[in-house]
C-alpha cells in the first residue's frame, strides 16, 4: 500500500519519477511478500548476488514498461472504447506478473534459505 502511495505521489510530482518507482517495487516487492522485515536490506542483495545481471535486468525492464506505455498511448489514439481498455489492462497484467516473477526467482537466488 505504502508503494502505491509512492508511486501515485510520484505521478503527482513529474512523470519520469513513477518509472523509478516501480523498479524500486520491482526490487522491494518481493522480500516483503516473503514476509521479511526488512524488505530494504533483503531486496537489495540481488546487486551483490549479481550486480551487473541486475542492473541488466533492470534496463530490461525500463525498455519494456516505455515500450507498454507507447503502446498504451498509441492505443488511446488509434483503438476506442472497451477493447482499447481491455487491450491495455491485458498488456500491463502479463507484463507486471512477467517482471514481478522475473525480480522474485532473482530475490529467490540471492537469499540463502
Amino acid at each position: 500500500a505504502v508503494l502505491v502511495l509512492v508511486t501515485v505521489g510520484a505521478a503527482l510530482i513529474a512523470a519520469p519519477l513513477v518509472l523509478v518507482a516501480v523498479l524500486l517495487g520491482l526490487v522491494l516487492l518481493p522480500p516483503a511478500a516473503d514476509g521479511n522485515a526488512q524488505p530494504f536490506r533483503t531486496g537489495f542483495a540481488v546487486f551483490r548476488h549479481g550486480a551487473l545481471r541486475t542492473v541488466g535486468a533492470l534496463v530490461v525492464a525500463t525498455l519494456l514498461l516505455l515500450v507498454s506505455w507507447s503502446i498504451a498511448f498509441a492505443l488511446g489514439f488509434f483503438v476506442t472504447g472497451v477493447l482499447a481498455s481491455a487491450i491495455t489492462w491485458l498488456w500491463f497484467g502479463i507484463v507486471g506478473v512477467v517482471l514481478l516473477c522475473w525480480f522474485s526467482a532473482r530475490y529467490r537466488r540471492a537469499t540463502p534459505r
